[in-house]
């Protein structure tokens, strides 16, 4: 993976990663390089403690942003609860409707994370109707 990063010639650039269901894996290991990453956003996509303690420690050295994307009854949730819990971060929750699809939503000073639950929209549906995104 390094030599394609160095073909790429991203090394000093501010990335944003972004991505859905199993992409937390290779989010993970690209935030193991030395690439200047600055924000990320997962989409139910933490399913591992190696990839949880992954984004712990970038979000513990970086002063970058992070938004998570979770459906309630599906296992990423409960490692990105945990991610939240470890970090000790403060939050303050909400409950907001998005798209028509009710969110629970926990906001931090670099952390915004979206709860949804199974309905009969379905839990399979991405997260689209959220990856518009603002910060104060």
């Amino acid at each position: 993976m390094r030599s394609l990063l160095s073909e790429l010639n991203l090394s000093g650039l501010p990335l944003h990663l972004s991505a859905h269901s199993g992409g937390g894996k290779t989010v993970a290991r690209l935030l193991s390089t030395d690439l200047q990453v600055n924000r990320i956003s997962l989409y139910d996509a933490l399913y591992s403690q190696t990839e949880k303690e992954s984004v712990a420690r970038w979000y513990g050295k970086v002063q970058g942003k992070m938004r998570l994307s979770s459906v309630r009854e599906m296992s990423p949730n409960r490692y990105m609860k945990e991610l939240i819990q470890d970090l000790g971060l403060e939050v303050q929750t909400s409950r907001e409707i998005l798209r028509g699809i009710p969110y629970e939503i926990q906001r931090g000073r670099r952390l915004i994370h979206q709860i949804r639950p199974v309905g009969p929209e379905g839990s399979l549906k991405a997260h689209y109707q959220v990856v518009t995104e603002s910060w104060e």
